[in-house]
C-alpha cells in the first residue's frame, strides 16, 4: 500500500502567511505580554517595594536604618531628642511638603507600563521566514526618575542615583529632632565634624531593572536562557 504524500506549494504558503500576518503578530504579542512581560512588571514592583532602601524611606523619620547604608556611631539618647539615623533624615526630605509615600511615588509611578516613561514592550519587526516576531523590551526610563528625585540640599542630584554612588556628609549629620532648621524632622547638618563614618553605596534601581529585563527575556543571572 502506497504511503500518502503531501506536496506544499511554498509560494502559496508564504502568501497565506503574509495575509494572516496581523493575526499572527497579535497572537504572538499577547502571548509574550501575558506570559512574560506583565508578570515581570509585577515582580519588579514587588522587588522595589520590598527593597530595604524603599522601606526605610517610606518608613519616614522613625524608621530604622534597615538598608545599612549609614555606617557611623550615631547618638542614641531619646531623652535629648535623638532620632534613629536613617535615610529619611539623612537625605533631608522636606516633611512639610513630602510624605514618606510621596518620596517614593516618582519611582513607583514609572514602574507602570501605562506611564510614558514606564517599562515598554515594542514591536521590532519580523524575521525573513515571517514566522518569528521580535519585540524590544525596555526598562523604565532612569533619567526621568533621576530628574524627579532630586536631593533637597544638592540641586540637580538624584537621591535614588546617589544611593548607588554614595551620599556625602555623614560626619556632619546630627540625628536629632525638634530643630527648626531640620527639613525632615529627623536631623540636621552641622558645620563641625561630629564623627568618622561612611555612606555604604548599595545596588538599587540598576539591579531591580536588570532583574526585570532578565525575567522578561527568560535569562538566568549569568545571561543564559
Amino acid at each position: 500500500m502506497a504511503k500518502p504524500t503531501y506536496t506544499i506549494n511554498q509560494r502559496s504558503l508564504m502568501a497565506e502567511l503574509t495575509a494572516s500576518d496581523p493575526i499572527l503578530k497579535r497572537v504572538a504579542e499577547q502571548t509574550l505580554r501575558e506570559a512574560f512581560f506583565e508578570p515581570a512588571v509585577e515582580e519588579m514592583k514587588r522587588e522595589f517595594l520590598s527593597h530595604p532602601v524603599t522601606q526605610e524611606v517610606a518608613g519616614g523619620m522613625g524608621a530604622p536604618n534597615v538598608s545599612q547604608t549609614l555606617e557611623a556611631p550615631f547618638r542614641e539618647n531619646e531623652a535629648e531628642g535623638d532620632t534613629p539615623a536613617n535615610l529619611w533624615g539623612f537625605i533631608g526630605f522636606d516633611s512639610s511638603t513630602t510624605t514618606p509615600d510621596g518620596a517614593i511615588e516618582p519611582v513607583l509611578r514609572r514602574l507602570d507600563p501605562t506611564d510614558t516613561d514606564g517599562p515598554k514592550m515594542v514591536y521590532a519587526g519580523r524575521d525573513k521566514d515571517k514566522l518569528t516576531y521580535r519585540f524590544e523590551i525596555r526598562a523604565p526610563d532612569e533619567a526621568a526618575i533621576y530628574n524627579d528625585t532630586g536631593m533637597p540640599w544638592l540641586p540637580g542630584i538624584s537621591w535614588v542615583k546617589r544611593i548607588e554612588q554614595g551620599i556625602p556628609g555623614i560626619g556632619h549629620f546630627l540625628n536629632v529632632s525638634g530643630r527648626p532648621s531640620s527639613r525632615s524632622g529627623g536631623g540636621i547638618q552641622v558645620e563641625g565634624q561630629l564623627r568618622s563614618g561612611r555612606f555604604r553605596p548599595t545596588p538599587y534601581l540598576s539591579r531591580i531593572f536588570n532583574d526585570f529585563l532578565r525575567r522578561v527575556t527568560g535569562r538566568t543571572p549569568n545571561g543564559r536562557r
